[in-house]
């Protein structure tokens, strides 16, 4: 018995280091190729246009992004921030109601939606991938357009830049609202495991399986029914432009290892902001935005019923509601 065991034990030991040799080591040899698509200029709406903002070590950034001017004579401006995984369609049920109350500018934060897809070799110095750059791209978006000030709206990961803008540009930022804001999530990875070789062969892959899977999108929706397959199309549109893919995993690479320290600094914004929340988010869990709301110097809270992650899409007839009390007073 004892030498059937020493034998199982020896070919169970011999059995899990081939699999580990495999897992070390195949990935190593599979090359990837960028999937192919279409040019971003083919896939753009009518009232859309591209703008080159600058950005150092690069030649400048080709930015997406739609304009809807206001309906009456005003000076208010709203910047829409979509979260990560999403693009400026996100906001496409609430735009012709904010453009009552003033211009309305919503543009694709890299690489996702129209906006350009940089790879490794087309940018040197500062990764354009990260929560920084994310930050001077929106500033460099602004001065670029000649926008001096704005009300920004933020979901989830663009809350979490509109708060780094508040702190960063003060004088531009007027107020905020943050939409199931991102702030205390933290999805951060290892930098050893990110930049290993084997997740360097293989990071496309799982690119394309979290950006055209339809799981995440599924569980920001409360009421599924709400979520269209012409919702999901528009979701998954950055999918449909050459090299995606590539550009992408270089995103998710600066994102899974640069982490921002806004939760520590809330208490340093001073505008006046709102925090709109669902209350069956699970992303960002409704606690998380009646915390945000607390630290603000000078926030409120606003809970969507029945909603998930997304109120905008899925009640924007309540978010409506919400923002337009609020712009009110």
């Amino acid at each position: 018995m004892k030498r059937k065991n020493v034998k199982r034990l020896k070919l169970t030991i011999l059995v899990a280091a081939v699999i580990i040799l495999a897992i070390l080591t195949v990935p190593l040899f599979i090359q990837i190729e960028g999937e192919q698509g279409l040019k971003a200029e083919d896939l753009a709406q009518k009232n859309g246009s591209f703008v080159n903002i600058p950005f150092e070590g690069t030649d400048g950034i080709d930015t997406y992004y739609v304009y809807q001017p206001a309906k009456e004579n005003t000076d208010r401006n709203f910047i829409l921030l979509h979260g990560s995984l999403y693009n400026l369609n996100t906001w496409n049920e609430v735009t012709d109601y904010l453009s009552a109350k003033g211009n309305v500018y919503a543009y694709d934060q890299i690489p996702y939606g129209l906006s350009e897809k940089l790879l490794e070799n087309d940018w040197s110095g500062r990764n354009p991938y990260t929560i920084d750059s994310a930050v001077i791209q929106l500033k460099a978006f602004m001065d670029t357009l000649k926008i001096d000030s704005a009300t920004l709206i933020g979901s989830s990961f663009g809350g979490v830049i509109a708060a780094e803008a508040a702190l960063s540009f003060p004088e531009k930022i007027e107020e905020i609202v943050f939409v199931d804001a991102a702030i205390f999530v933290n999805e951060s990875a290892p930098e050893w495991l990110i930049n290993s070789p084997q997740m360097e062969s293989l990071g496309p892959i799982f690119a394309r399986f979290l950006a055209k899977g339809d799981n995440f999108y599924k569980r920001s929706y409360y009421d599924k029914t709400k979520l269209t397959a012409k919702r999901l199309e528009l979701n998954k549109l950055a999918t449909k432009v050459n090299n995606w893919d590539l550009a992408f995993w270089e995103y998710l690479k600066a994102w899974g290892t640069s982490n921002s320290n806004t939760k520590n600094n809330l208490t340093e914004i001073s505008q006046r902001s709102l925090v709109i929340s669902g209350d069956k988010d699970k992303i960002v869990p409704t606690e998380q935005s009646a915390r945000l709301a607390k630290l603000l110097a000078n926030g409120s809270l606003k809970i969507v019923e029945n909603c998930g992650y997304l109120p905008h899409e899925e009640r924007p007839k309540e978010f409506i509601k919400i923002i337009d009390n609020w712009l009110t007073k």
